[in-house]
């Protein structure tokens, strides 16, 4: 009797994860514009950074 070879698993549908998104800011909206329009810019950002926790891909 032969056995049926057993079958490879399913993808899941969709465009695999490269990057996490940062957690949301907990502030209002207004309060956030005013913060990033006070100041000049930063000259790095944490989410551009080669090992940044943000660059990890998503776990699923």
């Amino acid at each position: 009797m032969k056995r049926k070879p057993t079958p490879a698993p399913k993808r899941k549908p969709g465009r695999p994860v490269e990057l996490v998104m940062p957690d949301p800011i907990p502030d209002t909206p207004e309060n956030i514009a005013r913060a990033c329009m006070q100041g000049p810019p930063k000259k790095t950002w944490d989410f551009l950074k080669p090992n940044s926790p943000a660059r990890r891909p998503a776990r699923a």
